[in-house]
């Protein structure tokens, strides 16, 4: 007798949702997730078209997006993370009566995460230009240039919002001016004491 193992998953099959079995646990997981997050937004169309039509600053977020892809795929991007924060932190839910009480909860916190996430996404674009304009200024050292421009190709992947652990993503934004630690003041050295005879 011969025992197979497999790991099931919902799968996200845009306008609905399937079950398949994996054999790896960490696509399944994967796999998961999205389903999870499909079916969550099959529950929740309404909510969802009110914050397509306004998640703040879209426009201006889109274009510098541009140099990565499209704001339909910036949009994507921060709903499926406000999703996943408001109705999808571990653990997940597991039955019918634990998703609907899921759903329940999340959806008084849905717009206001939505918003959070948007405005982390701006600030991370922000600094995202300001590192593209400098790269660009600094034509006249080219082995600097090409590394820092694959470093940051590294950090700012077309899908930053969904690749990237939100716990980073939160380091990625630069603090306001005011929540930088002052600079340290190094004292000037002093010269040790001489003594005349």
């Amino acid at each position: 007798m011969q025992t197979l193992i497999g790991f099931p998953a919902l799968i996200d099959q845009t306008d609905s949702v399937s079950i398949e079995v994996f054999d790896e646990p960490g696509v399944a997981a994967q796999k998961h997730q999205a389903g999870l997050r499909r079916l969550v937004a099959l529950q929740i169309k309404d909510a969802l078209k009110y914050l397509e039509k306004n998640i703040p600053d879209l426009q201006k977020m889109g274009i510098a997006y541009l140099p990565l892809g499209t704001s339909e795929e910036l949009k994507t991007q921060i709903l499926d993370l406000a999703i996943d924060k408001a109705f999808l932190t571990e653990p997940l839910p597991t039955t019918a009566p634990e998703f609907k009480a899921r759903v329940a909860e999340g959806r008084g916190r849905l717009t206001l995460i939505c918003n959070e996430v948007a405005r982390l996404a701006s600030g991370i674009l922000t600094e995202y230009q300001t590192a593209l304009r400098k790269i660009k200024d600094s034509k006249n050292a080219p082995d600097a240039t090409a590394d820092c421009t694959a470093q940051l190709q590294r950090l700012m992947p077309r899908k930053f919002l969904s690749t990237t652990p939100y716990v980073r993503l939160q380091h990625f934004a630069r603090y306001p001016e005011s929540h930088h630690p002052a600079p340290r003041q190094i004292p000037a050295p002093t010269r040790p004491a001489t003594r005349c005879a």
